[in-house]
């Protein structure tokens, strides 16, 4: 057998003899947090604006009020989104004749935030300006910082002066947990009351309560590897110990060495 490699083959059985095993285990452990998201509030309600103060015909056919809305957080923005029609039997009530704006409907689309607020009116296909004049569909219409506006009747709907008579409300105090939605009335004409059926939509600032959750991943198994097996039998005591690399003993490496031939050769 050739001798060098009888040696190689040695040492390599050495080092697997004197080798520890390494195992990697692969934990991850971190927070994942959870923010809960801006939650949305929803709220149907619904009210009608007409006249407070004054008589038929006086100049004082006015109307206003408040109607309160309670969030159970701050807003960031909101909608208005819903249907209104007008209501005439308050006038007949009075002993008046003047009926044609009963049941004129429309719809209408407001928004809010900080920076500001507007309507979308879309007032239906009616009579606006009296029973003998011809059915009239307005086209939408945007008003700014009013999140409900509309247009009563008027005999002078169809000219430059038909804008006269409304029902609108602007929104009050928003931003926090209360806001008003304030209306407004006014018609010397036809007297109609206006009811508004409405679904209030609000986006509201989220919770900022985290939910941290540990995580952990089970560890791989750990397979040991068999270590290399005994091929020689060392009688320690013909050993001396060597107290460096660089300072062994030049009797015992002749002893190592006779050790070598006689188990390899």
């Amino acid at each position: 057998m050739n001798p060098w490699l009888a040696v190689i083959t040695f040492i390599i059985l050495l080092l697997g003899f004197f080798s520890s095993d390494i195992s990697r285990q692969d934990v991850l452990t971190g927070t994942a947090v959870q923010s809960s998201p801006s939650d949305t509030f929803t709220k149907y309600f619904n009210f009608q604006a007409w006249k407070t103060t004054g008589i038929a015909h006086g100049v004082g056919n006015r109307g206003d009020g408040v109607v309160t809305i309670e969030l159970p957080r701050e807003p960031v923005s909101c909608t208005l989104d819903g249907t209104w029609k007008t209501d005439n039997k308050m006038f007949k009530s009075l002993g008046r004749p003047q009926l044609y704006c009963h049941n004129a409907q429309g719809t209408t689309l407001g928004y809010v935030d900080r920076s500001g607020q507007y309507v979308v009116n879309d007032a239906h296909s009616f009579r606006w300006a009296g029973e003998r004049e011809p059915v009239f569909d307005p086209l939408p219409e945007r008003v700014d910082d009013y999140v409900l506006s509309l247009l009563g009747c008027d005999y002078l709907y169809y000219t430059s002066k038909g804008k006269r008579y409304y029902a609108r409300a602007h929104v009050e105090n928003f931003g926090s947990t209360t806001f008003d939605l304030r209306w407004e009335y006014f018609n010397d004409n036809t007297l109609e009351a206006v009811d508004f059926f409405l679904d209030l939509t609000c986006q509201l600032k989220p919770e900022h309560k985290p939910v941290a959750t540990k995580v952990t991943l089970p560890s791989a198994p750990v397979e040991e590897e068999p270590r290399a097996p005994e091929v020689f039998d060392v009688d320690v005591e013909d050993l001396e110990p060597e107290t460096s690399y660089e300072t062994q003993s030049p009797r015992g490496w002749a002893r190592f060495k006779q050790w070598l031939v006689r188990v390899f050769f």
